[in-house]
């Protein structure tokens, strides 16, 4: 795998990616580096590396504190309309919601990683849907733990869990994540290298059914879920409970 390639603007000797503003930092060589066209009035990015290196695969990473770096998206390999690796990236697709200014980077591989790619597709699917808050009906199991419930997210929080069945071991389901939550989940699993990963995706970018399993050397660690139905919020409770805390939907 070689060095990131860091972004910067042209004829900057520092580098900043911005949504909004200006952040310096860091070294620039001027034979690597992402290029940025913010294109006014469409909420798109367009991004394209330049780059000495060989033919491979870019993997761009977005930052908000140029420390924690997370996965965004693979850039795609020149091809018909597209010189270099590049990709027009929506601005809502990005981690952090509202985000107005940020890092970006990419990582060189001279290996594909489908079940990343297919992710992080399907990640940003989930981002650019036509809903911000929901409610899904879940079935999860992790070893001996299992709990079938409603779970209400307002604002990328969980805000209310209704619990359908559990098992002898499940609680109130609060170790049960949002949607994004999830995601995050199985990519954390896939960068630990999994003995057993299978994951279906539902055309609004969810991962509908998953089993992973983190080792085959130990017993009861696997976890698996079912999304039966996401829907926009519709629980009154949620209205309830926000306006107990002083909060509008």
């Amino acid at each position: 795998m070689k060095p990131p390639l860091h972004c910067r603007r042209a004829l900057h000797l520092t580098y900043a990616c911005l949504l909004g503003g200006l952040i310096s930092a860091g070294n620039c060589l001027a034979e690597s580096k992402l290029e940025f066209e913010m294109q006014s009035g469409t909420g798109m990015m367009k991004i394209e590396a330049v780059s000495d290196e060989p033919p491979g695969f870019w993997l761009l990473q977005h930052s908000t504190d140029f420390s924690s770096w997370r996965d965004l998206a693979f850039l795609e390999n020149p091809g018909p309309g597209r010189l270099r690796p590049g990709m027009d990236l929506p601005t809502r697709a990005l981690p952090q919601p509202a985000a107005n200014r940020g890092f970006f980077r990419a990582i060189h591989s001279e290996q594909d990683q489908p079940r990343l790619r297919e992710l992080l597709a399907n990640q940003i699917t989930w981002r650019l849907r036509t809903f911000e808050d929901y409610q899904f009906e879940i079935s999860y199991s992790s070893g001996m733990f299992f709990w079938r419930g409603i779970i209400s997210v307002v604002d990328h929080q969980v805000v209310l869990r209704e619990t359908l069945s559990t098992g002898p071991v499940g609680g109130n389901g609060d170790w049960i994540p949002s949607i994004d939550g999830l995601i995050d989940r199985l990519a954390t699993a896939l960068g630990e290298k999994p003995a057993g990963y299978n994951v279906t995706w539902n055309v609004l970018g969810y991962p509908g059914t998953a089993s992973v399993d983190p080792s085959a050397e130990i017993a009861d660690e696997e976890i698996g879920w079912t999304i039966h139905s996401v829907t926009p919020v519709t629980d009154p409770r949620v209205s309830e409970l926000l306006a107990q805390q002083g909060k509008r939907r």
